[in-house]
């Protein structure tokens, strides 16, 4: 069961935590995910958290601070996580769930407390969820302009800082953390609004859905483990002729050692990294997502 419990009286001994990405709505997405959560799990062995540590007192300061790049970020939601099992120091559970940039945070994070031998090894990693979050950044599918070169956390998304911290991400003490969760799940957008699209949060090769219109039923469009060869597959890259294809194969190449679930969801990447009270759409993914991890 993703959401396992024994018969200790601990009251908080599974933590959720909910990172949210680039700008200044994630405070009101995490709300609205912890009240689902709380409704669903209860709050009998469960705590559940909104991370603060790239959230600033005003909506500009929060976009300022999102802006810094993925390693400034990272390294705040680390010490934020070490302080919040500090302070939760009986729980014997944790899961994650990362949206857009949040899920760069979250795997940064996990790197440096759970990729090698720590004081937090008694701590049993169950889920870690990535909502629409751009694992191998944005080259080939946005069109930031001159945000490029002045907006660290972009210039890494496009793959032009100098330590390369998306492919870092995919190597070392950041992968081994990631391999040490009980299932990682990826919810993917299939509708491109020109930001996030669907080939970087799926790590894939290209956009299946590319000529789906949006009149669909349900959001949820497929729910599935990808097979050997449709990470091995590689006609039709849609980053065959960039100069940097081969970092963006080596990501690839070295994420498909994790045992992803993929979710294609029929929304943009706004709507699935932002997932707000008030959109039927949003309950559904949520609604799916704490039916998955509680399964």
């Amino acid at each position: 069961m993703g959401t396992s419990s024994s018969s200790e009286d601990n009251n908080h001994q599974h933590i959720f935590i909910f990172v949210h990405g680039f700008g200044s709505s994630g405070h009101r997405h995490g709300l609205y995910m912890k009240k689902l959560f709380r409704d669903h799990f209860g709050d009998n062995g469960f705590k559940f958290v909104i991370s603060k540590a790239n959230t600033g007192y005003t909506p500009a300061e929060t976009l300022f601070r999102t802006s810094l790049g993925v390693r400034s970020g990272g390294e705040a939601f680390a010490r934020e996580l070490e302080q919040i099992l500090n302070k939760y120091s009986s729980a014997t559970e944790l899961s994650i769930i990362g949206s857009s940039l949040g899920g760069l945070y979250s795997r940064y994070a996990i790197g440096k407390l759970f990729g090698s031998e720590s004081e937090w090894d008694h701590i049993s990693l169950i889920n870690f969820v990535a909502l629409a979050s751009p694992f191998l950044g944005l080259r080939c599918l946005s069109d930031v302009g001159l945000y490029s070169y002045v907006v660290p956390s972009v210039k890494d998304l496009l793959l032009n800082d100098e330590e390369h911290i998306l492919l870092q991400l995919t190597q070392g003490i950041y992968i081994d953390g990631l391999k040490k969760f009980e299932r990682c799940i990826c919810y993917s957008p299939v509708l491109d609004d020109g930001t996030v699209a669907y080939e970087t949060a799926s790590m894939s090769y290209f956009n299946e859905y590319a000529n789906m219109d949006n009149d669909t039923t349900t959001c949820i469009c497929r729910e599935y483990f990808r097979s050997i060869e449709g990470w091995t597959n590689r006609e039709n890259r849609y980053f065959d002729d960039d100069p940097k294809a081969d970092i963006i194969q080596n990501m690839i190449d070295n994420l498909s050692f994790i045992r992803w679930e993929f979710i294609d969801v029929a929304l943009q990447h706004r709507a699935l990294a932002v997932l707000s009270e008030g959109y039927e759409t949003s309950r559904e993914v949520i609604q799916n997502l704490v039916h998955k991890l509680d399964h």
